[in-house]
């Protein structure tokens, strides 16, 4: 089997990105590489997921409509329209597709919850992130007992954006070049999730580039319609 790395807290291995803390705990999850294939292909969703221990497993996914809607998982429920998914049921996988947004996997110190989000740059100004931190403090669970990891996304070397963005986010998550504006959806991601009460230091992004690594789908990069498949099930 060949390996990977990234830098760490991630590992690539076997068509899939996976953050280092989830796998010590021994939490099943991914973020799919190219070369496992289109996610929405059910054969390429099934051998995902074996590849992570979860055979003949069959994930709950979404009608992703770019907002802030969040589900509580439970066995059996059909696709709902949303970007979110925060299950407390054990074996159950939860999952969101992207193709250069951020998915976005959280978990509480215990294990109690996961969760798996989709947020895109409405997504994130809709709130998706506030939103998913409400989420588990619903549960019981607090914000400062959270983790969180964003998966490969588009990175602010390759994704320009508008000017019309800039009152949305912070300045800080904004570069300006020559050749124009690019967005830092991370870096976004991460102070809001800080400002929700995280600790900075249990939240993490995979440094990957969507548009320009190669190794992943995007739809800025090739204008086609395949996707990654990020998935989280709680032990």
């Amino acid at each position: 089997m060949s390996v990977s790395k990234t830098t760490p807290p991630w590992v690539r291995e076997s068509g899939l990105c996976r953050e280092a803390r989830l796998a010590a705990l021994g939490v099943p999850h991914g973020f799919t590489l190219k070369s496992l294939g289109d996610m929405k292909v059910p054969a390429n969703m099934e051998e995902a997921l074996s590849r992570a221990g979860l055979a003949r497993k069959t994930p709950l996914l979404l009608k992703q409509k770019h907002g802030m809607i969040i589900h509580r998982a439970a066995p059996g429920q059909k696709r709902l329209e949303g970007d979110g998914w925060v299950s407390d049921v054990s074996g159950l996988p939860v999952a969101v597709y992207s193709a250069d947004c951020i998915p976005l996997l959280v978990w509480d110190r215990d294990l109690k919850a996961v969760g798996a989000f989709h947020a895109g740059w409405r997504g994130l100004a809709a709130g998706m992130v506030e939103a998913a931190v409400e989420t588990f403090r619903a549960l019981g669970l607090a914000p400062a007992a959270l983790r969180a990891a964003a998966g490969p996304h588009a990175r602010p070397c390759c994704y320009r954006v508008g000017p019309e963005l800039e009152e949305r986010f912070r300045p800080e998550s904004f570069s300006r070049r020559p050749e124009g504006l690019f967005l830092d959806l991370g870096a976004e991601a991460r102070a809001r999730f800080v400002q929700a009460g995280l600790d900075p230091r249990e939240v993490t992004a995979c440094p990957d580039c969507t548009i320009c690594s190669g190794d992943y789908f995007s739809w800025r990069r090739e204008a086609q319609d395949h996707r990654i498949l990020s998935f989280i099930v709680r032990p």
